[in-house]
């Protein structure tokens, strides 16, 4: 019984918002709030002329959001944020890497490419 007693307090916790999570995306909110705030803009403002510029703004744009400790709970706090172009953007930068993953491993001039 008392097990579960701590895990209620626990559970109470995440809800009140002070658990060790919830204090973290808090805190993410806030120490990057400006830095989402541009690239939110920066990213609403995209206007790329070919994939290969996709890929190298969704390298620095992944760069930057991998400071944050759950990207979906931090930009909860952003009702602007651009979130549907963002997936757009990076599925265009996913394809891309899967198309020249499946061009290298039909190049038979590649080091990759072997018989089966």
């Amino acid at each position: 019984a008392a097990a579960g007693g701590g895990g209620m307090g626990l559970v109470k916790e995440e809800l009140e918002g002070r658990s060790a999570y919830q204090k973290q995306v808090a805190s993410d909110r806030e120490a990057y709030k400006g830095m989402l705030g541009e690239l939110g803009r920066e990213v609403a403002a995209f206007s790329p002329a070919d994939v290969a510029d996709v890929e190298r703004f969704m390298g620095a744009f992944e760069d930057k959001m991998a400071l944050l400790s759950d990207e979906n709970m931090v930009l909860k706090a952003f009702p602007d944020w651009p979130s549907r172009k963002v997936e757009m953007l990076r599925e265009c930068a996913a394809r891309s890497r899967d198309v020249r993953e499946m061009v290298t491993s039909l190049d038979v001039a590649s080091p990759k490419w072997r018989t089966r």
